[in-house]
């Protein structure tokens, strides 16, 4: 199956300048190619996992926001930055894919009948992990939630919102 890319709340050209901004605080962990070939891979094992998990309609739904897509071939890898303040990971496609397989299968079990579809692309001290909203049906397409020890299918108790689209999250990193 070709991975399905979608556009979201930002263009993926908007998204070079905001990178350009912030990719040097980030450094390469792990180098990566995210290839068509590398996004077919990880969109069918989400839908896999989607479906498995019973979520309905999984073919008309599921997308790779077009920014954040961009931003895992501009990214080249996993990238890390460690400060004062955030130590924050910037998960590759073999990254989302485990954490988002571990998050979504631990939580499975609270996820409400028709709940959105979440990927987890990057994760931030030691009880963060940020998730990017999948699902085209959903109108947070796009958006970015810093979940503290929590999942978008548990009730939100402690999610907050970091940004309309992948894009404007990096930005809020500069």
């Amino acid at each position: 199956m070709t991975a399905v890319i979608a556009d979201g709340a930002a263009a993926p050209d908007r998204l070079e300048p905001v990178w350009r901004a912030v990719a040097d605080d980030f450094r390469l962990v792990d180098p990566q190619d995210a290839d068509a070939a590398a996004l077919s891979g990880l969109h069918d094992d989400l839908y896999g996992l989607f479906t498995g998990l019973g979520v309905t309609d999984v073919s008309a739904r599921l997308a790779l926001p077009a920014d954040y897509a961009h931003f895992l071939a501009l990214a080249g890898g996993f990238r890390r930055r460690s400060d004062d303040v955030h130590d924050i990971g910037l998960f590759d496609i073999r990254s989302v894919w485990s954490w988002s397989d571990f998050s979504c299968r631990l939580f499975a079990g609270g996820r409400p009948a028709g709940a959105s579809m979440w990927l987890t692309v990057a994760e931030w001290s030691d009880r963060h992990e940020l998730a990017l909203c999948c699902d085209r049906a959903d109108p947070r397409f796009g958006a970015v939630v810093d979940c503290k020890d929590d999942h978008p299918w548990l009730g939100g108790r402690s999610i907050d919102p970091v940004g309309a689209s992948f894009t404007d999250f990096l930005a809020s990193l500069s």
